[in-house]
């Protein structure tokens, strides 16, 4: 009995020969195989068996994918800001070519290579850091994270006065260092961590104050909502912390 068709009538956009070929293996070993080899009075082997397992998910791939164009659209990536460094700050994808090209997608990043915000213009959504890692939504991550170097303000003014603002977290402790002109103050908290980004500083008077932290970067937070450009501070080694008064502030408190 012949175990192989011509298949003369079999053409798929894209495919053409090789999926005729494809055809014809199938046949080799499919079913029609093993139920030839039944009349013939033999147990179809496991060998068989197996590879016309392989085939048809081999085959099917196939054809999901020879469908037309296969739904694949003309995506390119565009650098369109650097920092000063030279490293990628922003990257832009789009979709279509010519008159057709939109814009999908912005991407931020640190200049680590982070990414640190991600618009997407399809959905009309924007997702920033700590969304994207959500796993600082967890008060044990949030405490990790904030734990490490400290984080300075340096842009708040008071009656034409610049204010430096240092945060220093210490496990279940939050020291923060305020100075004004010559004069520094040091004030200390327990802090208490909790799932949502949130920060619980308690005073040693009883005073309790809970402030959203929001994560812009693997070095930079806020306070006061992603956009608002005050009250951004970022992270520093207590080394090179400019200010004099400040720098022996924190090594008083650590």
């Amino acid at each position: 009995m012949t175990l192989l068709r011509q298949y003369d009538s079999l053409t798929v956009s894209k495919m053409g020969t090789n999926l005729t070929l494809v055809a014809k293996i199938f046949m080799l070993f499919g079913p029609e195989s093993e139920a030839s080899q039944k009349t013939e009075g033999l147990e179809p082997t496991a060998m068989v068996r197996s590879i016309k397992v392989t085939v048809f998910a081999f085959v099917s791939v196939l054809l999901m994918g020879c469908g037309g164009d296969g739904g694949n659209v003309n995506t390119r990536e565009e650098v369109i800001s650097r920092y000063s460094s030279g490293e990628k700050r922003v990257v832009a994808i789009y979709e279509g070519e010519g008159v057709d090209e939109q814009l999908t997608e912005r991407v931020t990043f640190s200049k680590s290579g982070e990414r640190v915000k991600v618009e997407n213009k399809e959905e009309d959504e924007t997702k920033y850091y700590d969304q994207i890692h959500s796993e600082l939504s967890d008060g044990d991550e949030l405490r990790e994270f904030l734990a490490r170097d400290v984080w300075v303000n340096t842009g708040v003014e008071l009656d034409g006065e610049k204010i430096s603002g240092i945060d220093m977290y210490r496990r279940d402790s939050l020291y923060k260092v305020v100075k004004m002109g010559d004069f520094a103050r040091k004030i200390s908290y327990k802090a208490e961590y909790e799932d949502g980004l949130e920060v619980t500083r308690k005073s040693s008077d009883g005073e309790e104050n809970t402030s959203r932290v929001y994560i812009l970067g693997p070095d930079k937070i806020r306070y006061s909502g992603y956009e608002n450009t005050e009250g951004t501070y970022k992270r520093v080694e207590a080394s090179k912390l400019e200010s004099v008064a400040i720098r022996e502030s924190v090594k008083e408190l650590e």
